[in-house]
């Protein structure tokens, strides 16, 4: 097995942590990033660690450059064992809360099953456990506590729907990081912890066989969400508002 690791927003925050965390791990770490500049440089420090590492340019809201990357994986032969969905950004409003926290992450992550090795693990980037848990799934955004929630449970929704979707080839799981550094907002950037030990655990882990469609912290508790709440149908009928299903 090669062990590649693709890690979408590899160049910075919960990407790089993650990144960091594997760099001398017998693994093929391949970053995801939008800016040429900033890959460089990670890929610079990665490689002083003796990391197999490349990195390809893309924005994946953008349909024409995720074809053109996922062309280029296949076209390198890269097949993917392990995906670390990182992408995110602060929700200034719905329409980017939408299309970058939502949407992109369907797209890409179906377009990108091509790739996939069989058996391979997906991990999306989420939020606090217990707001996944207890929160309310909402249908509107109109404050920024309304929007915060919203991304939270809408991707933790999407892993119960890529779990059913992808299920033949990948598991599907929400990743919780904790508190990473990050330029995500003022008070990320003062967080101390820049990697996450936790990577190896769940690249490799064989407790982690078969489990799809729960919840991960950073400890590698698994947390499995309300099957009432997190399942299929219920995914489907709240996402087929903002996606193609």
């Amino acid at each position: 097995m090669d062990n590649n690791i693709l890690i979408t927003g590899g160049t910075s925050g919960v990407g790089l942590a993650i990144a960091r965390s594997l760099a001398s791990k017998p693994v093929k770490l391949i970053l995801l990033g939008r800016n040429s500049f900033h890959a460089q440089i990670m890929m610079l420090e990665l490689q002083n660690k003796t990391a197999n590492v490349s990195y390809y340019l893309a924005d994946l809201t953008d349909e024409s450059s995720r074809q053109e990357l996922i062309k280029q994986l296949v076209i390198d032969n890269k097949k993917i064992d392990t995906v670390f969905d990182c992408v995110g950004i602060y929700p200034k409003n719905k329409e980017i809360n939408i299309t970058v926290n939502l949407t992109s992450h369907y797209f890409f992550l179906t377009e990108l099953n091509q790739c996939l090795a069989d058996n391979s693990r997906i991990f999306i980037v989420t939020g606090f456990p217990n707001v996944v848990k207890y929160a309310p799934i909402l249908d509107f955004q109109s404050t920024l506590i309304n929007r915060a929630l919203w991304e939270i449970t809408y991707k933790s929704l999407l892993v119960s729907l890529l779990a059913q979707q992808l299920g033949r080839k990948s598991t599907v799981n929400g990743f919780y990081p904790g508190h990473i550094q990050s330029n995500l907002r003022p008070h990320s950037q003062k967080n101390i912890q820049n990697t996450l030990p936790i990577a190896s655990y769940l690249l490799f882990s064989k407790k982690l066989n078969g489990i799809t469609n729960a919840l991960i912290d950073y400890n590698g508790k698994q947390i499995m969400l309300n099957a009432k709440k997190y399942n299929y149908k219920k995914a489907y009928r709240y996402l087929k508002k903002y996606l193609p299903i």
